[in-house]
């Protein structure tokens, strides 16, 4: 954390300049999905099965995109952050704006290619049972940073994080899981607000939440606290980038 602490304005700089705009996109779509959400509420209490069954369609659609997006996203703020690191580490605490700027584009297609086959593999593990979902994403959580440091592809930074992460599974699992409850303790900052209102001014008993109902602020408040939120995503990434260290810098006796 100290790292953050110490450069945490470069970074800032550097994240609301290439990564947060797509934050916002990416939030944006959420909003748009609980709007979709609502409408096949309304559906569900019409009975309208043919809008019910075009809403789900259309839900579906909705969702799988969502998440192709999100992972550029965070692929994106993956490429950001460990470009970073690499343009610090090389220059000893030093990291030029202009030369990060340079890395991360190419830094994040490696960071995307690596991110998609990690997602496939972990989506199928939760798709069977939970425990293998957790298992796969945790073994392999370090393939992005992998990919970007170590100049791999997709299959060797994936080969490289299972190697490195048996070494210290339950450590890595512990990190994992301290990163996400930061992002999601952020979430719930961000949304108190919205939280509070709906407390206040919840239909009444047996009524139906409709679009007419929703201000147009609480909508915004929904996309930037979805947005905002998603910039602490680079606290489990540093988090993953210690740990990398910690387990050791790369030999080729790992990976033969």
């Amino acid at each position: 954390m100290s790292f953050l602490r110490n450069e945490y304005k470069p970074i800032a700089r550097l994240l609301f300049t290439y990564v947060f705009p797509f934050m916002v996109l990416y939030a944006v779509m959420q909003v748009q999905l609980s709007l979709k959400l609502i409408e096949m509420n309304d559906g569900i209490a019409a009975i309208d099965p043919d809008k019910l069954v075009g809403e789900m369609g259309g839900i579906m659609k909705h969702l799988m995109f969502s998440l192709l997006f999100n992972v550029f996203v965070q692929s994106l703020l993956a490429g950001a952050i460990y470009s970073y690191i690499q343009v610090y580490r090389e220059n000893d605490g030093l990291a030029s704006f202009g030369e990060v700027t340079q890395r991360l584009f190419p830094n994040s297609l490696k960071a995307l290619a690596a991110a998609l086959v990690v997602t496939a593999f972990s989506l199928a593990g939760f798709f069977f049972f939970i425990i293998p979902g957790i298992f796969i994403a945790n073994t392999l959580s370090l393939a992005l940073f992998v990919a970007v440091f170590e100049n791999r592809g997709a299959g060797a930074a994936i080969e490289r994080s299972w190697r490195l992460v048996r070494k210290n599974w339950w450590q890595t699992l512990a990190l994992n899981i301290s990163g996400i409850l930061i992002v999601y303790l952020s979430s719930i900052v961000f949304s108190l607000p919205l939280y509070i209102y709906d407390i206040f001014n919840a239909p009444p008993t047996g009524a139906e939440l409709q679009l007419d109902n929703l201000p147009i602020w609480r909508l915004a408040m929904m996309g930037l606290s979805v947005a905002v939120s998603s910039l602490f995503t680079v606290v489990p990434f540093t988090f993953l980038a210690l740990q990398y260290f910690n387990l050791g810098d790369p030999t080729e006796d790992d990976i033969t």
